[in-house]
């Protein structure tokens, strides 16, 4: 699916068609070509690396409360699927992953791109312990565009930051609601090698300013297809998308370069 030239990733999987951050739509983003695959951590009361977007576990799970007040036993007594409405299947024993899961079960076949949900700087350490007993940070030294790969993101600077000190050597990516010249300079200061604004606020002027700084710009916060094709001709190199086949298809009907590319 993805190019020498472009590079799609699934935002929290395949998220349009299986509840997000869970192994079926990990699963199904791998079984449709996609994989490069993005996930959020947060840490548990026990100090569990999970993948859950919200602080809480409200919305996305038949429990209640803060992940942060809640340990990994009785987080894992959740349903993390039977919130998803879908007329073609029901999810009905979708459990929320640990970090060392999707490390043992993608990390040999993806480009991981984990972000740092949690403020707690233990989550950077905990993180880096994993990866290194896991000999994962090895495939931190291949090209942005090969498998297996691994990057951090994240948009809080500080953590990104303690990250970078923690893991020099692994790629690390700044989220941003804006694209302006002040997280360029944030960017660059932290030691990413890429800069994802939200695509609402990219101009023609944006990437070429970020590539005079050497930084990569993808984007993210699309809510139609559409919209990614709006802002390819500005220069953007990548996109996170919750229906990354969708995208890769009209790429390939629109952009002949796109198709050359892989």
């Amino acid at each position: 699916m993805n190019t020498s030239k472009f590079i799609i990733v699934s935002h929290r999987g395949y998220s349009s068609k299986c509840p997000e951050n869970t192994f079926s739509s990990f699963d199904l983003s791998i079984q449709k070509g996609c994989n490069h695959i993005e996930f959020d951590l947060q840490l548990t009361k026990d100090k569990i690396p999970i993948v859950i977007h919200d602080d809480t576990v409200n919305r996305t799970t038949n429990g209640i409360g803060n992940v942060r007040d809640l340990t990994y036993k009785e987080i894992s007594y959740l349903n993390a699927g039977l919130w998803f409405k879908t007329s073609e299947k029901l999810f009905t024993n979708e459990k929320i992953p640990r970090f060392d899961e999707m490390i043992e079960r993608y990390s040999k076949k993806t480009h991981m791109y984990i972000e740092l949900k949690s403020s707690d700087f233990m989550l950077v350490e905990i993180v880096a312990e994993l990866l290194q007993k896991r000999d994962v940070l090895k495939m931190s030294s291949n090209d942005l565009f090969e498998i297996p790969n691994i990057t951090i993101i994240s948009f809080n600077k500080e953590l990104l930051k303690y990250s970078k000190k923690v893991l020099p050597f692994v790629r690390h990516g700044f989220l941003s609601f804006i694209a302006d010249q002040d997280n360029i300079t944030t960017a660059n200061n932290i030691g990413c090698y890429a800069v994802f604004p939200h695509y609402l606020t990219i101009n023609e002027s944006f990437v070429p300013e970020c590539s005079e700084r050497a930084l990569f710009v993808g984007s993210w916060g699309f809510s139609n297809v559409d919209q990614v094709i709006e802002i390819i001709p500005f220069g953007v190199r990548g996109v996170t998308v919750d229906w990354p086949l969708e995208v890769d298809r009209i790429m390939n009907k629109k952009f002949d370069w796109y198709h050359e590319g892989s």
